[in-house]
C-alpha cells in the first residue's frame, strides 16, 4: 500500500502567494509588515537587549534575543 502524502502548500509557496497578494493575507488576520516596518523592530531588540544587558540582566537579555 501507497502512503497518500497531504498537499499542505509550503512555507515557500504561501509567501509567494502573500507578495503576489498582501491584501488576501491581511483579510485572513494575518498582519503584513513593510520591511522598514520589520527592521525598524529588530532595531528596537537590539537596542533593549543592550540596554538590559547593560543593566545586568542576563535574564531579560536572553528572553529577548529569543524573540
Amino acid at each position: 500500500m501507497r502512503c497518500a502524502k497531504s498537499h499542505e502548500k509550503s512555507s515557500t509557496i504561501i509567501h509567494l502567494e502573500e507578495l503576489d497578494d498582501p491584501q488576501k493575507f491581511a483579510d485572513e488576520g494575518v498582519k503584513v509588515i513593510t520591511w522598514q516596518e520589520y527592521v525598524s523592530r529588530l532595531y528596537e531588540l537590539k537596542d533593549e537587549i543592550n540596554r538590559s544587558w547593560l543593566a545586568e540582566d542576563r535574564v531579560t537579555s536572553l528572553k529577548l534575543s529569543i524573540k
